[in-house]
């Protein structure tokens, strides 16, 4: 049970350590009036196998951007892996993205991307339902064209490609990948203002970057 101290008009707490594909009800209880139960909710946890269907092998290697606008199903997610042991994207830092998805129902696999000045992934508003798993991404992001050691905003390993609402990009998951060694820096609150706003505010490169989504992330 998750407690908060009467006065605080709100509830904030996670419930962890639940089984997957399994349901689950749920109350919320107030202790100012004997234990006066506020709101109960029958729900259910993610099921962790995505059955598969068409697999798409990738090669070893390649210096272009992979597309996937091809949709798989909920019964079928469309996979995408190496033929081999390995596959490498290199967009050799003059590129924005090294895979875009604009499909649904898809599990994208053991793919090393580099090299990216925006995303290594990124995503369009009519992306769901997807699946980066064991994937090595890093090297991302370009210079501010004011202060060349930092990164932009709105870069990373893995994100939307609009920065408008995208309320239909929802039900994506990022498991067992390394998201690491952006190409640029970021500052910290504790380095001096920005000189393109003058703002301390951390800015740069981040792994993970949605915009205005539906959600349902994890």
């Amino acid at each position: 049970a998750l407690t908060i101290p009467i006065g605080f008009k709100e509830y904030r707490g996670s419930l962890v350590k639940l089984d997957s594909n399994t349901s689950y009800d749920i109350e919320v209880m107030t202790q100012a009036a004997g234990n006066r139960k506020l709101a109960s909710a029958t729900v259910s946890t993610w099921n962790e196998v995505f059955p598969e269907g068409v697999v798409t092998t990738l090669p070893a290697s390649s210096t272009a951007e992979l597309n996937i606008s091809a949709s798989g199903t909920a019964g079928a997610y469309r996979v995408y892996k190496p033929s081999g042991a390995s596959a490498i994207i290199n967009r050799q830092g003059t590129s924005s993205y090294g895979g875009r998805i604009s499909g649904a129902y898809i599990i994208l696999r053991d793919v090393e991307v580099k090299n990216c000045q925006i995303y290594c992934v990124g995503l369009d508003s009519t992306a769901h339902h997807v699946v980066i798993e064991g994937c090595d991404l890093h090297h991302y992001g370009k210079a501010d064209p004011v202060e060349p050691i930092y990164g932009v905003n709105e870069t990373g390993a893995v994100g939307t490609t609009s920065g408008s609402p995208n309320p239909d990009v929802t039900d994506i998951v990022v498991q067992n990948c390394k998201l690491h060694d952006p190409s640029f820096d970021a500052n910290s609150w504790a380095d001096p203002p920005r000189l393109n706003d003058g703002d301390t505010h951390p800015e740069g490169s981040t792994a993970l970057n949605f915009v205005n989504t539906g959600g349902k992330f994890v």
